[in-house]
């Protein structure tokens, strides 16, 4: 498993906006960009990454929302 590489991509769909929306569709195309982009990533990584629920990724922002209040 290579942590960094998931960390690369988790800390990308947490904090970029775009990527995150991109992420939601084109989940395939988004994860193969970040492996290209250097993320080192195993083919049951990139599989897990894009088998998770998009939601997922919106959580940051509705901990920023709540903050905010």
């Amino acid at each position: 498993m290579s942590r960094a590489g998931v960390g690369f991509v988790i800390e990308k769909l947490f904090t970029d906006r775009t990527m995150r929306i991109r992420f939601t569709l084109d989940p395939i195309g988004t994860v193969a960009d970040l492996f290209l982009r250097g993320a080192d990533l195993t083919r049951d990584e990139m599989d897990v990454l894009c088998r998770t629920d998009v939601d997922l990724w919106y959580i940051a922002d509705d901990v920023r929302a709540e903050r905010q209040h």
